[in-house]
């Protein structure tokens, strides 16, 4: 990849960084441009979690917002990317109200953090969760893990449900014997 890199130069193309950021090391340019290529490969290897980027538009639950998290960071435990790679690809995938949200709220955690300071994946996740699924709503699917009985369910339907609450309360189900007796 760095070789590319070079090879463009020679040809007098331009280079694939911003002139003006002199901050940037050589290596730091390799790692962009081989996350960039990763991510690019996946999206075309046909791998399924990767055919399509997730959009999020802001317009849906608050379940399709934590989904949305949930589907990003499983692309990013496949790919090696920076923080900052995170929290601009994730604002690339946002539509609509989300896109509008963000070009709002970016300005305000950039001053919050100051200009030299880059937005990080957790401080994005932080805002976006504040936003498209507050503190309430994680509370409650929490509690609603918490309260869970099997009642009516068949073992399968009661399975399934344990697994998808059981993220919002992973404090409840930490260890495998905790998760076990839970499940009784």
């Amino acid at each position: 990849m760095a070789t590319q890199h070079n090879n463009y130069k020679r040809r007098g193309q331009p280079s694939v960084h911003n002139p003006e950021d002199q901050q940037e090391s050589p290596r730091d340019s390799e790692n962009l441009m081989d996350a960039a290529t990763r991510l690019i490969e996946a999206f075309t290897s046909g791998q399924t979690a990767m055919q399509h980027p997730p959009l999020f538009d802001g317009k849906g639950t608050e379940l399709d917002a934590d989904n949305w998290l949930e589907r990003l960071e499983k692309i990013f435990s496949v790919i090696s990317c920076t923080e900052e790679q995170k929290v601009e690809f994730a604002a690339y995938n946002l539509a609509d109200v989300a896109n509008g949200w963000w070009k709002a709220t970016r300005g305000f955690i950039q001053q919050e953090l100051g200009e030299a300071t880059p937005i990080s994946w957790n401080k994005f996740k932080e805002a976006f969760n504040d936003r498209f699924f507050p503190v309430s709503i994680r509370e409650a699917k929490a509690r609603e893990f918490a309260n869970l009985k099997q009642g009516t369910m068949t073992v399968r339907q009661y399975a399934s449900k344990f697994v998808e609450l059981s993220r919002f309360a992973p404090h409840l189900v930490h260890t495998e014997a905790l998760k076990a007796e839970k499940f009784e």
